[in-house]
């Protein structure tokens, strides 16, 4: 089936759009998943980030690591850094940083192991959520809520809460049950960091995916994600939203350059690779296809 994000995020993570998106409205299937409860959130979480200049160097390090590694596309890899994460995140105990990174790790895992699905508005990426994903996601929101509880001081730990939500949805009935939680994560994310790039991002792919009804506005998410663009110059992703964006619109030349951009920063996204190649055969759906 299509894929999500933010995110696949979608992402992203990526960003990861509080609108589930790319899809929502597959009829049948399952998420699986139990609704969690909203965080209890620790003193501090809205304040300023104290922590010291060496931990913030640690933490900026490992999220360049985490970044290199999805950018890698190599599942042992990433499998290696979720396990010593959080073997960090477990030493560590109260560092919410160590925690939102764990999380953020889990929703990498999940985002890359969906990397070769199709893309398509109001398309499901799966009937039924793989186990993986599924334990994946469980394990992301724990160490989010975790993140949060114990006072975390940024938005990413609410962003990452919503797209680990927002990716678990399989079915109508998901999206029922799930689309409160997720855009109430990403709004309290939103209000902590309206800047925040990933925050940007999620935003432009609810307008992205939704479906018409639901306020599907491809012209209104290029100036968001041409902000994401300038922000995460490491993340091809922003560019094949873009180029999402722009073929929606029927701009197949910008919609070829921007994809191309993609393909520049990650060669080794096998999806972009693919759309970059299907765009210029001239392929009347280059977005929708999974890669085999």
């Amino acid at each position: 089936m299509k894929k999500p994000l933010a995110i696949g995020l979608a992402a992203l993570g990526v960003a990861g759009a509080a609108w589930f998106g790319p899809g929502l409205l597959a009829p049948g299937g399952t998420g699986s998943i139990d609704v969690p409860d909203a965080p209890t959130v620790g003193e501090g979480a809205r304040g300023p980030d104290t922590s010291g200049t060496a931990s913030k160097a640690e933490a900026a390090a490992l999220r360049t690591a985490l970044n290199e590694v999805r950018l890698g596309a190599d599942m042992q890899r990433m499998d290696a850094f979720v396990a010593e994460q959080r073997a960090r995140a477990e030493s560590a105990g109260d560092d919410p940083e160590a925690w939102r990174l764990l999380a953020e790790a889990h929703l990498e895992r999940c985002l890359l192991r969906d990397q070769r699905k199709g893309m398509a508005v109001a398309t499901a990426t799966h009937e039924e959520l793989p186990a993986a994903n599924k334990d994946d996601i469980e394990a992301g929101l724990a160490a989010a809520q975790k993140a949060l509880e114990l006072g975390d001081p940024t938005g990413d730990a609410w962003r990452i809460r919503s797209s680990l939500l927002s990716i678990s949805c399989c079915s109508l009935g998901d999206f029922l049950r799930l689309r409160s939680p997720a855009q109430e994560a990403m709004d309290e994310a939103a209000e902590i960091d309206p800047d925040n790039p990933r925050v940007v991002m999620a935003r432009a792919t609810e307008k992205l995916f939704a479906p018409r009804f639901f306020g599907n506005d491809p012209e209104g998410a290029l100036p968001l994600l041409e902000r994401a663009v300038e922000a995460l110059p490491q993340d091809e992703r922003p560019l094949l939203f873009t180029a999402f964006a722009h073929w929606l619109l029927e701009r197949p030349e910008q919609a070829l350059q921007a994809a191309e951009a993609a393909q520049q920063i990650n060669p080794r996204n096998v999806y972009v690779a693919a759309v970059v190649e299907r765009l210029r055969g001239g392929e009347e759906k280059p977005f929708a296809r999974d890669v085999e």
